[in-house]
C-alpha cells in the first residue's frame, strides 16, 4: 500500500521518498526539505499519531495526512485536533488527494517564504532602528500598526525616525503597492491647506479654473503621513475636528525615543551611517 501510495502521488508530479517507520521518517524529514507526509495510522512500533507528534516537532507547520483503512472518527478528531491536514481513508481517490496535496504544499510554501520574508524585513528593520529591546520593541510596534487599518500617530523628537518609521508600516502593511505620501503641513499656507488636503472642484473659488486633486485621493489605497500636524493653526485644526483631531488620528500611537536613551544603538548606527556615506563617495571605509 505504501508503494501504491508512493506510485500515485509521484504520477502527479511529485517527488516521493518512503519509510517503514516513524525513525526513517523522521531521518528523512530532518535530512529535508519534505512539503507534506502522509502517515498510516497502523504503523508498527509507534502508531500513526504519535509519528505525527513527533513531526510536529520538527516543523510543526508541515502538512500531514493520516490515512487509515477504516473509518475512526476519535482517532480522526484527535489527529485534526493535534494538527494533521485531512484523515485519509484507504483506498483514496487519487485525484482528490493529489488535488488536495497541491493545496497543502502550496500554503506551505507561500508560509515559509512569507517568513523569510519577514525575516529579511526585520533584519532590514534592524539595521535601520537598531537592536536594543527599545528598537526591537519599535519594530514589533510596526509590525502591528502595519497589520491593522488604524490611524497612527507616531511621537517623537525631531531625528528619531518618525517618517521613516511611516514608511517601513506602509512596506510592511497591505497598502505597500500604493502611493506614499507625505505632507509637510509647515510648508501650506493656512488658506490653502483645505485645498491641498481635499482638493477642490474647477471654480470652487476665485483663481480655481480647474479640478485639482487632494492629498488625501492622492493617496487613495496607499498611505498617507501628514507631518508636523501640531504646526496647524486653531483655525485649521478647527476645520479638522479640533479638540477631537488627535482622539480620531490616534488609533494606535507608537513612540520613537530618542537614541540618548537606547545607547547600545549608537555605534551599529554610526557604522551604518558611515558605509552609506562611503559609498555615495565611492570610498573605502578604510581610507
Amino acid at each position: 500500500m505504501r508503494l501504491a501510495f508512493a506510485e500515485a502521488i509521484s504520477d502527479c508530479g511529485f517527488t516521493t521518498l518512503t519509510a517503514q517507520s516513524c525513525s526513517e521518517a523522521l531521518e528523512i524529514i530532518k535530512k529535508g526539505p519534505v512539503d507534506a507526509a502522509l502517515i498510516d495510522l497502523m504503523m508498527p512500533a509507534t502508531g500513526g499519531i504519535e509519528t505525527l507528534q513527533e513531526i510536529k516537532k520538527l516543523d510543526p507547520d508541515l502538512p500531514m495526512f493520516i490515512v487509515s483503512g477504516y473509518t475512526d472518527v476519535a482517532a480522526a478528531v484527535e489527529a485534526v485536533k493535534l494538527g494533521a491536514y485531512d484523515y485519509i481513508l484507504k483506498p483514496p481517490d487519487f485525484d482528490r488527494l493529489c488535488l488536495t496535496l497541491k493545496r497543502a504544499t502550496e500554503q506551505y510554501n507561500l508560509l515559509k517564504e512569507n517568513r523569510r520574508l519577514n525575516t529579511a524585513l526585520d533584519v532590514s528593520l534592524e539595521n535601520i532602528f537598531g537592536r536594543s529591546a527599545a528598537a526591537k520593541e519599535i519594530i514589533s510596534q510596526l509590525h502591528l500598526a502595519a497589520k491593522s487599518d488604524f490611524s497612527v500617530v507616531i511621537q517623537g523628537e525631531t531625528g528619531t525616525g518618525k517618517t521613516t518609521a511611516a514608511h517601513s508600516i506602509h512596506r510592511l502593511g497591505k497598502r505597500a503597492e500604493g502611493p506614499f505620501v507625505v505632507v509637510d503641513m509647515g510648508a501650506i499656507p493656512e488658506t490653502l491647506v483645505e485645498s491641498e488636503l481635499f482638493g477642490h472642484e474647477k471654480g470652487a473659488f476665485t483663481g480655481a479654473d480647474k479640478k485639482k486633486k487632494g492629498f488625501f485621493e492622492i493617496a487613495s489605497g496607499g498611505t498617507i503621513v501628514i507631518d508636523e500636524l501640531q504646526n496647524m493653526s486653531p483655525y485649521v485644526q478647527g476645520k479638522l475636528l479640533r479638540e477631537d483631531l488627535f482622539f480620531r488620528v490616534c488609533e494606535y500611537g507608537i513612540n520613537m525615543p530618542p537614541l540618548r536613551e537606547r545607547i547600545e544603538d549608537i555605534v551599529p548606527l554610526a557604522e551604518r551611517f558611515l558605509a552609506e556615506a562611503c559609498a555615495a563617495l565611492n570610498m573605502s571605509q578604510g581610507r
